[in-house]
């Protein structure tokens, strides 16, 4: 009996050691875990106030290169050295850094371009003493500074139903916002239930702003006070209120054309191609093959067959039509100028910088290569593809049906009347990219119902009105599908990410770095940031 007592004060010696032990590895380990945790702490806290501070004295450095913009601008004409001026601010402002930043700048200046100047400026922070950068890289450019939104309106900006736009948001009205898709079908509007639009970036509405909702047939809008939380009820992305101080002068595009509407003098140095007897004389003038004309040349009206090249080395007058079929090309080394209408596709290649199409009444283009500018002096109708790094000015109206832009630059469209996009990549379930600016000193109407776009540029009207859905929309049932005025659409709008939009415009930074050819241009230069990120 004596020895079992004995063993089992061992055992308690035992279990009191074991305990003590436990205790003393855990307050060891809470005391490790406490003082790294402190650490952690510490690092995270010193990391945040060395970020802030990084930000803090970048932000001082931008706004001395805006405040050296704002005084440079007023004195600006055509003829200043502007790429001078740039370099001699970024210089004073690097000058007055005192170690704390650097900004190293790039001129892609091309100074054939008609008064396109751009520098990028890439600035440098240090974050801490470990080499951790805070870099941001902004565009000084010549560029208006309308592209440097992803969409503007000089009056009132309608979505109605689900569009995705990803940039910065511009409009001079109100902003009318609703979770119903327009469409027409038969001659007759209506409206499918969706989402309501998103936007990925921030948003400037000088007017107010006001939320859609359905009342039987018709529609009430309830007024919505600017500030981002509000607007989560009448945005699927809501997006940041920003108030600027902005204003856009509209470009003068009955003005720039008519510029290029006046002829050479034709005389002696512009030799009559075509039929000289009288009952043929009004007759075009027909290429099959290839030709080549040394100088100018002047037809009454011109055709090139789908196997004709005719090649002109210097200006080309048409009194008549100008009409080219399939894959027929033309290569003009001056500017064309056509009297009436044109008839475009396969190519028309003017090889010199600056050179520029007129068109003085309709233009029709199906399938067509640009490489230069054109001026139309009435509608200009756009079917299929339309490759260009370059400009349209049309007086009186676009309409652009199933658009392509596969020349890898940005075709601008830019137009005192309405621009109408429709039917384009009609019901098919991926949508098609497209490399373009929509500009209009009238109504801008862009439809992605039926339609499936990807705009990877930007729009600018007055007013500004975007329709869309999303998903799949088809012309026959399908599982999981409602009806409206004769389309099925997809059940689920409300829970499909706001990417998954019919009509989605994303920002394209090359509109200011890279801008395509005949982009219009002001004597002030303004600055964007192009992107900002931080060094391991």
């Amino acid at each position: 009996m004596k020895n079992y007592f004995q063993n089992q004060k061992g055992y308690a010696l035992v279990i009191v050691l074991l305990f003590i032990a436990v205790v003393a590895i855990g307050t060891v380990t809470m005391y490790s875990y406490s003082v790294n945790s402190q650490k952690f702490i510490n690092t995270s806290t010193a990391s945040v106030q060395d970020k802030l501070r990084a930000e803090r004295i970048m932000d001082e450095a931008i706004m001395k290169v805006q405040t050296g913009l704002d005084a440079i601008n007023p004195s600006l004409t055509n003829t200043s050295p502007i790429i001078d001026k740039i370099t001699a601010l970024i210089n004073n402002v690097n000058a007055s850094s005192g170690g704390k930043y650097n900004i190293i700048q790039t001129v892609t200046e091309d100074g054939q371009r008609e008064g396109v100047y751009n520098v990028n400026a890439t600035f440098t922070v240090d974050v801490n003493k470990s080499g951790k950068k805070l870099v941001k890289t902004v565009a000084l450019s010549t560029v208006k500074d309308i592209f440097q939104y992803s969409a503007v309106s000089n009056g009132d900006f309608t979505l109605n139903g689900s569009a995705y736009l990803q940039g910065d948001v511009f409009t001079n009205g109100n902003l009318y916002s609703l979770n119903y898709g327009k469409f027409m079908t038969d001659n007759k509007y209506y409206y499918a239930p969706t989402s309501f639009p998103a936007i990925d970036g921030k948003l400037t509405v000088k007017g107010s702003i006001y939320g859609g909702n359905m009342n039987g047939s018709s529609f009430s809008w309830t007024q919505v006070p600017k500030n981002t939380p509000n607007l989560q009820n009448i945005f699927s992305l809501a997006p940041v209120i920003k108030d600027r101080n902005t204003s856009f002068t509209p470009i003068a595009v009955s003005s720039i054309i008519a510029q290029k509407s006046a002829y050479p003098a034709k005389g002696n140095s512009f030799p009559y191609y075509g039929n000289d007897d009288f009952w043929n004389f009004l007759l075009p003038v027909t290429y099959n093959t290839a030709a080549t004309i040394t100088g100018n040349a002047r037809y009454n009206s011109l055709v090139i067959g789908d196997k004709g090249n005719l090649t002109i080395n210097g200006d080309l007058i048409v009194n008549g039509y100008l009409q080219i079929i399939g894959n027929g090309k033309l290569t003009v080394n001056g500017n064309i100028y056509v009297a009436d209408y044109a008839t475009l596709s396969g190519t028309i290649n003017l090889a010199a910088q600056n050179k520029y199409i007129y068109i003085n009444k309709k233009a029709t283009i199906e399938s067509f290569t640009l490489n230069g500018q054109m001026y139309v002096g009435q509608n200009a109708d756009i079917q299929e593809d339309f490759n260009t790094n370059g400009t349209l000015y049309a007086k009186t109206r676009i309409e652009v049906t199933n658009l392509s832009n596969n020349s890898g630059g940005t075709l601008v469209l830019i137009c005192d009347g309405m621009i109408k996009v429709s039917n384009n990549n009609q019901y098919k379930d991926n949508p098609k990219e497209m490399n373009a600016y929509f500009y209009s000193n009238s109504t801008l109407e862009i439809y992605g119902v039926g339609s499936n776009l990807k705009i990877n540029g930007g729009v600018y009207g007055n007013p500004v009105e975007l329709n869309a859905m999303k998903g799949v929309t088809s012309t026959i049932p399908f599982k999981n599908s409602f009806n409206t005025g004769g389309l099925w659409f997809e059940n689920n709008q409300l829970g499909l990410e706001p990417s998954k939009s019919r009509l989605s415009i994303i920002f394209k930074n090359e509109l200011i770095y890279n801008p395509p050819n005949g982009i219009p241009t002001v004597e002030k230069i303004s600055m964007k940031e192009i992107e900002k990120h931080y060094t391991k």
